[in-house]
């Protein structure tokens, strides 16, 4: 689901609800389930949806807080899935090195810098296909 955010914006608040549908069926979420969230996307209310959908994927009866950011989405997950514990920013999005400008203009710094890029696209992908299963 994190993918649709990444892409498109709010699967809540964007995605046809026949779509929507289809897709918490694909991620096994009970029928009544299902129709909890589709109401409240009907009636406009996107981040409780979420914040529903983050309940039941995670198997919590009220998470605690109020999600409003996909990025939250994915530190609240990622705290339950590690047992509670917090995770490290590192983890998340490691440091991009400051390049000096008279360095940016080499081959070498170049090469670097697009393989760096790749190296975060692959964990974009990563993310991805985590949260798309």
């Amino acid at each position: 689901m994190l993918a649709c955010f990444l892409l498109s914006g709010c699967p809540f608040r964007h995605s046809d609800p026949e779509l929507l549908k289809q897709k918490l069926q694909s991620y096994k979420i009970s029928p009544g389930g299902i129709n909890q969230i589709l109401d409240l996307v009907k009636g406009s209310h996107y981040q409780v949806a979420c914040q529903k959908y983050f309940e039941m994927t995670h198997n919590v009866d009220d998470c605690g807080f109020s999600l409003s950011h996909p990025n939250q989405f994915f530190i609240e997950s990622q705290r339950i899935l590690n047992g509670g514990k917090d995770i490290k920013k590192e983890s998340i999005l490691p440091e991009t090195p400051q390049l000096k400008p008279s360095v940016q203009k080499t081959k070498g710094a170049s090469s670097a810098l697009a393989s760096q890029n790749s190296s975060l696209e692959m964990d974009i992908e990563g993310l991805e296909n985590y949260f798309s299963e």
